[in-house]
């Protein structure tokens, strides 16, 4: 083979490995546009999606524990409720007894005061006051019995109640460390018109708020109308008398709720200073609230 055919062989075999290069460089470009297209437009449609996901999600475990707490806290308030309600039904039919001179005298009301603080070990004592409110018996465990004490304290306007009803007066703590409540009802049809006041111990409510299980490191508490705590699990809450702070829960305690609020998930401080999740229900009579609380990191977990 001549000189000039290898030159214009190797021209030809030159031309194709430029044309090669060129076509490669124009495939890879054209390549990593489409590539950068698909990309983008599938992120563009994956990542809004994945982001509605996780929102809706997380919307949706908010609910699921709201639904929780408030089921929990309805719980813990009806266990509490039913457990009062048993006293005062026990507190009522020893006052609907057929009392007065032609029945049962104040021998006999001497005698039932002192077996209904058998029955019920919750009551610390009770007293019985007559239409003028003046103080006719006084029953107790820890103090001895008195009968027609003049220097007893007369019963006060807002325990005179009527009928059927209650009167819960604010929590007080006995020597500074026994929470405790007195109730009063009136005395029955049958009865010589008067009122019967008990001490009711707020420390078997305690243990039964404290026996109530909440998981995660949660406990359940009982709170006043002033937000003052008056049953948990740790004594120490109690007997420093703590004050509840978080604004949602003091919004039920005091009763300023609509009814319309939501009950469970609230995002709230706990009585450590903690984030927290709470639930929260109301007690009728007496008006306190019952909460419980969940530590946040807890309550949001996978």
């Amino acid at each position: 083979m001549s000189s000039a055919q290898l030159t214009d062989a190797d021209a030809v075999i030159a031309e194709e490995r430029r044309r090669v290069r060129f076509g490669g460089g124009t495939t890879s470009r054209i390549f990593r546009r489409y590539f950068a297209v698909m990309a983008l437009g599938t992120c563009g449609i994956l990542l809004p999606a994945l982001a509605i996901d996780m929102v809706l999600s997380y919307a949706e475990g908010v609910r699921t524990i709201e639904r929780e707490q408030t089921i929990r806290a309805d719980a813990a308030a009806s266990r509490v409720a039913s457990q009062i309600a048993a006293i005062e039904n026990q507190i009522k039919e020893v006052a609907n007894l057929p009392w007065g001179r032609s029945a049962l005298g104040q021998v006999d009301r001497r005698t039932e005061f002192r077996r209904l603080l058998k029955r019920v070990p919750a009551i610390l004592d009770i007293s019985r006051y007559d239409s003028t409110g003046r103080e006719t018996l006084h029953v107790s465990r820890v103090n001895e019995d008195r009968i027609s004490d003049a220097s007893a304290a007369p019963l006060l306007d807002v325990d005179r109640v009527q009928g059927d009803e209650i009167a819960f007066s604010p929590v007080e703590f006995r020597d500074s460390l026994e929470p405790f409540v007195q109730s009063s009802v009136h005395e029955g049809p049958f009865g010589d018109d008067g009122w019967v006041k008990a001490a009711i111990d707020l420390k078997h409510v305690a243990d039964l708020v404290a026996r109530h299980p909440v998981e995660g490191g949660g406990s359940a508490y009982l709170v006043d109308m002033s937000g003052v705590v008056i049953a948990h699990p740790q004594v120490g809450f109690m007997l420093h008398r703590t004050l509840v702070r978080d604004e949602a829960i003091l919004r039920f305690a005091s009763g300023n709720n609509s009814p319309k609020d939501i009950r469970g998930a609230l995002k709230t401080t706990s009585l450590d200073g903690g984030a927290s999740y709470s639930g929260v229900a109301t007690i009728n009579v007496p008006p306190w609230t019952v909460v419980i609380e969940q530590p946040a990191d807890v309550v949001t977990a996978p």
